[in-house]
């Protein structure tokens, strides 16, 4: 008997939608037909956990392959922009669901990638790293001013080269920039409580900036033990944490190794200092490759280990020519006992952790 699949019964569509399982099997399931979409809201979705989103090998396919980890598979969905725009983006606070995208276009846009809402934003073209998206609402941040959306690092080199950092509210279209020292990193700047933490690699420090005037803040913090700088600034539910994803070799091996620390302050910050943690609870952090990171709690993302830090290994690999190849694999690092788990031996190099959302 023929009928109209668009006029499937809601409630019985709701049912369907909650055995799906996966994020990438219910976004098919809604692209379907408009009335799908409609009919099956987002709080019928399950856990919107992190996934590793990278491109298929085509340049100019939208083919993306989606590793989840809560179950460790590896799907396939198609998205609104090609791979080689995707090579042009830059991470972000993941709550928000968007991606920001460095258009081959003057104008550089917030794109979402399963809704397709795109937001263009009024930074001129360039090289621009994200350090911040708000209003998280997994966080208890202050942002610096009603309406912030989004902070980001630019390099200049208009006569001498200079760091700039760039921030614009939503609601309107003023752009405020003011400057930082050039040999900061290899951290990008860590956003907390209306103020911006610089590491200074020569000089072994951290230093703060008021966001609301750009001003350098009477405040410098020792980097910690026998560290140079942090490789990551992390805001995790109303901490700043700093990590440290070191690479060292020990004879013929060679491997990373993990610490993190949080920033003990006074209310104004008067007084900082580092603490070494030997475990983050229930937050689980994600480290990307271009030193952004992000962190999520297990009591609002369900199904994954607490305690443990996610993060993306190079790894290079030789030829009978002796010629290199690189590529990278997924780790996860238990901070409980010091232990490293690989949940996927091969990443294309552009790969990136996201969190979906189809609010």
């Amino acid at each position: 008997m023929e009928g109209n699949w668009g006029e499937l019964n809601q409630d019985l569509l709701h049912l369907i939608s909650k055995k799906l399982g996966t994020f990438s099997n219910l976004i098919r399931f809604r692209s379907v037909c408009k009335q799908w979409r409609i009919d099956v809201e987002p709080t019928d979705l399950p856990a919107r956990l992190p996934w590793l989103l990278q491109p298929d090998p085509t340049l100019f396919s939208t083919d993306y392959r989606v590793f989840s980890v809560s179950s460790k598979t590896t799907s396939q969905i198609k998205l609104p922009i090609n791979h080689r725009e995707f090579g042009r983006m830059f991470h972000k606070a993941p709550s928000m669901g968007f991606l920001l995208v460095n258009s081959f276009k003057p104008k550089q846009f917030l794109l979402n990638p399963l809704t397709e809402t795109k937001l263009h934003i009024p930074f001129p073209k360039g090289y621009h790293r994200t350090i911040y998206m708000g209003p998280n609402p997994n966080s208890n941040s202050r942002t610096i001013k009603e309406g912030i959306h989004l902070v980001v690092l630019k390099l200049e080199f208009e006569k001498n080269p200079i760091n700039s950092i760039m921030f614009w509210q939503s609601n309107n279209d003023k752009i405020t920039t003011f400057r930082i020292p050039l040999y900061s990193g290899p951290a990008l700047p860590g956003y907390y409580k209306g103020k911006l933490f610089v590491t200074e690699r020569l000089l072994k420090k951290t230093s703060v900036f008021d966001m609301e005037t750009g001003a350098k803040m009477n405040v410098v913090i020792p980097n910690p033990g026998m560290h140079d700088t942090f490789d990551f600034f992390i805001e995790a539910m109303g901490d700043l944490l700093g990590v440290v994803l070191s690479y060292f070799c020990d004879g013929d091996l060679c491997m990373y190794k993990l610490k993190v620390y949080q920033l003990k302050h006074t209310d104004e910050f008067e007084e900082c200092t580092w603490i070494e943690l030997q475990g983050i609870g229930d937050r689980v952090l994600f480290l990307n490759t271009e030193n952004q990171g992000f962190c999520l709690s297990t009591s609002d993302f369900k199904g994954f280990r607490g305690n443990c830090i996610y993060y993306l290994e190079l790894v290079e690999e030789r030829n009978k020519d002796g010629k290199s190849s690189f590529h990278r694999r997924v780790l996860r690092y238990n901070m409980e006992d010091g232990t490293k788990e690989e949940l996927l031996n091969y990443v294309d190099l552009n790969a990136t952790w996201f969190v979906p959302s189809l609010d």
